[in-house]
């Protein structure tokens, strides 16, 4: 099924994981994907080899979302590259911290810099042209740490409460201009966030967990593509936790 034939795509923190995984959905799916990383170049150089085996139109961008001067030359350079930019998905993220004593004021702005200040920075750099084209989807990944919370983990919940509230909040403004904004909220899932948690934690999630298994980065890839289509055209400002049914209160 080609949702996206033709639509140009900004993915960010592309280049492995569940951004990787959702650069190739989308492309399998008809878009031209600009695939973001930060310092693996030869990682994206080779999603967007198997993006072009797939007959779509790819390009590496280097930024670090928490930079916005570095953020605006990203979208430039997609922009030049590949045309203006119709679907945008937030997935950069870093993990980090520990409990709060643990946590000092850089390691904060660090996290804090990344997960929210970079939603911010490229949500800001692409808004007004989907404004003016009045058409757009963006998707920004947040986690279900968000909800309930987890101990250790406070730097990183905040940053991806911030993400929903955020995206909440742009929704409403962009609805008027036909530009959807939502969340998807992974649980446990099989990205770099997992091999931060200890053993015991892990175990200890996993038996909350309905489904007794982790996702694959596809299953949570399947469904921002949703959320990007035409599909959920009247769908904004939700937050959608894939998450086996840990969330299901």
């Amino acid at each position: 099924m080609e949702r996206f034939s033709g639509r140009v795509a900004l993915v960010t923190g592309a280049s492995r994981g569940l951004g990787r995984a959702t650069a190739l959905r989308l492309a399998r799916e008809g878009a031209d994907v600009a695939v973001n990383y930060q310092s693996r170049r030869d990682a994206a150089e080779e999603v967007c080899a198997e993006i072009r085996r797939l007959g779509r139109k790819s390009v590496a961008v280097q930024a670090d979302v928490s930079d916005l001067d570095a953020v605006a030359q990203m979208v430039r350079q997609t922009r030049a590259s590949l045309g203006p930019i119709e679907l945008l998905v937030n997935n950069a993220g870093t993990a980090g911290g520990g409990s709060l004593p643990m946590t000092d004021e850089t390691e904060w702005r660090r996290i804090l810099g990344v997960n929210l200040t970079g939603v911010y920075n490229v949500c800001r750099a692409v808004f007004l042209s989907m404004l003016k084209r009045r058409g757009g989807a963006i998707v920004n990944v947040a986690s279900v740490i968000a909800m309930p919370g987890l101990p250790g983990h406070s730097a990183y919940g905040a940053t991806k409460a911030g993400v929903v509230g955020f995206s909440r909040c742009l929704a409403l403004e962009a609805a008027p201009f036909n530009v959807r904004v939502n969340v998807v909220a992974p649980g446990l899932a099989r990205t770099e966030l997992l091999k931060s948690l200890r053993k015991t934690t892990f175990d200890m999630l996993l038996a909350q967990v309905p489904m007794k298994r982790i996702a694959e980065p596809e299953e949570i890839a399947s469904v921002v593509s949703f959320l990007l289509s035409d599909e959920a055209s009247y769908i904004t400002g939700q937050v959608l936790a894939v998450d086996g049914g840990l969330t299901h209160g």
